[in-house]
């Protein structure tokens, strides 16, 4: 696509600074641009995810999470957001399951603890 790595990088770092300061629907275009230009980035996709999820687009949110999750079954932060929303669709079953997963995940990685306990929490909970 010739976009250049840095104004990859630096897109990517100004809608995470958005969201993190709870502006999602400013990082929205950013991270949907982000998603497009470099599909098989899956921090792209977990991005857009957030800023959809934030805003309650939580369908749309799904989509992007699950896309994450399908390039890197290991991103267990995307795994639990997908959990999250799913829930919020009334799809429970399928959000248990995959919060057991990140409680399994946080089981092999340490850094990973505090997803667990939040998975371990949202499993108690319902």
């Amino acid at each position: 696509y010739g976009t250049p790595a840095e104004q990859i990088e630096s897109m990517y770092a100004v809608a995470s600074q958005l969201v993190n300061t709870s502006r999602p629907q400013e990082a929205l275009p950013a991270s949907l641009w982000l998603s497009a230009v470099q599909p098989n980035e899956p921090r792209f996709h977990f991005l857009a995810g957030v800023c959809l999820q934030q805003i309650g687009k939580t369908e749309a949110a799904a989509r992007f999470y699950a896309q994450a999750v399908l390039l890197d079954d290991s991103y267990a932060g995307a795994v639990y957001r997908l959990a999250e929303c799913l829930w919020e669709q009334g799809e429970k079953n399928e959000a248990r399951l995959l919060f057991d997963a990140v409680v399994d995940m946080g089981r092999d990685d340490g850094d990973l603890r505090e997803l667990q306990q939040a998975a371990q929490h949202r499993l108690t909970l319902h």
